[in-house]
């Protein structure tokens, strides 16, 4: 009895090596079994996108604040307010802002410079849908002209703390107040 058994065992050893043999050297006649994860795709080595007025999904509040300073940087340089005002809901100083703009391009004057960057944020408020940050703004010099033919006119650049108020409206955030602290 104990000769059948050893012999089970020296056959089941061998059955199994016999089996993984055949694996290693391409005899197994079954297909490979289908891949269940899809390959990696490739990274785009486009740089990043310019920022736009276009929704991000899951946007957080600093990556919308540094859009819609960007949408107002743009606004500056090319009078157009549609992006920037998109961007707000019921925000008094930037419709005025807006209209300020837009009435120097209309005249036939120009803004140039002022691009501003933005740094250390830090949230001040909660109040259910509302969210206040703070955060520094970093301006560059601007020559303007208020209206065609008019003197040129210059803002120092530097650095302010600035606030923005947001207003979660479905999934998208608008800001509602803007300021600088004195």
């Amino acid at each position: 009895m104990l000769l059948r058994r050893r012999i089970a065992v020296v056959a089941a050893v061998v059955v199994a090596m016999a089996g993984a043999l055949s694996a290693c050297t391409g005899d197994d006649p079954r297909p490979d079994p289908e891949p269940t994860v899809a390959p990696t795709p490739t990274p785009d080595p486009d740089p990043e996108p310019e920022p736009t007025a276009e929704p991000v999904e899951r946007e957080d509040p600093e990556e919308f604040i540094r859009r819609w300073f960007a949408a107002g940087d743009r606004m500056a340089e090319t009078g157009d307010p549609s992006d920037y005002l998109a961007m707000t809901h019921d925000c008094e100083v930037c419709e005025e802002t807006a209209d300020l703009i837009v009435g120097i391009h209309e005249a036939g004057g120009y803004v140039v410079g002022g691009e501003r960057s933005l740094a250390n944020f830090e949230r001040m408020s909660r109040s259910g849908d509302l969210r206040g940050w703070q955060f520094e703004v970093t301006t560059a010099p601007t020559e303007y002209v208020e209206e065609e033919g008019g003197d040129v006119l210059t803002l120092d650049g530097g650095t302010s703390t600035q606030f923005v108020e947001l207003v979660r409206r479905g999934t998208e955030w608008s800001v509602r107040n803007h300021g600088a602290f004195a």
